[in-house]
């Protein structure tokens, strides 16, 4: 699908302190994985929830940044720049993270994310991107629902893929592999 990995990839929320559950440590564990592919950027962004914040307006999460912990120590190595902070669902609420990825339209870049959760982070940070005129894609495997406080409600990750698929920005694990 793709012919080339001139491309960058967004890690979102994965911090081990957060993530609970087998699931999402299976899932962490083959997002790290894509590491092992060429990638032109490769960014992370780390969630936390002080008073005020919209993840604590939203769903009444208190967690300091400390307490959420920083990206997996696996993949921290390998970022471009450092951990990128947000408290609010869309990654592109961080406004130098987002002034980046915008530049990389101009390059004609894709975008690929994985992370966690599947119906929130990664679902608000693809459609925001999609709404930039991104070229940003979650990938399907690699994105999953950490099973924390404060989390959604898992039964609608299948409404997260159903919206990300009609909106052209759902990609599987295989398309990548292919390229």
């Amino acid at each position: 699908m793709f012919k080339s990995l001139e491309s960058i990839l967004l890690f979102v929320d994965v911090q081990p302190k957060t993530i609970k559950g087998e699931k999402g440590k299976v899932i962490t564990d083959e997002i790290v994985k894509l590491i092992n592919f060429k990638w032109d950027s490769i960014y992370a962004v780390k969630w936390f929830s002080e008073e005020n914040s919209t993840f604590h307006l939203a769903r009444k999460t208190l967690l300091s940044e400390k307490e959420a912990g920083d990206t997996d120590i696996r993949i921290e190595k390998y970022l471009t720049l450092a951990t990128f902070p947000k408290q609010a669902p869309s990654s592109f609420s961080n406004k130098e993270l987002a002034q980046i990825l915008e530049k990389e339209k101009v390059d004609g870049k894709n975008i690929f994310v994985v992370g966690f959760d599947y119906d929130d982070c990664v679902l608000s940070t693809v459609l925001d991107g999609h709404s930039r005129n991104l070229r940003i894609f979650a990938v399907n495997e690699l994105c999953g629902n950490a099973e924390r406080k404060g989390s959604i409600d898992k039964n609608l990750i299948p409404s997260a893929r159903l919206l990300l698929k009609n909106a052209g920005c759902l990609i599987s694990l295989q398309d990548i592999m292919l390229v």
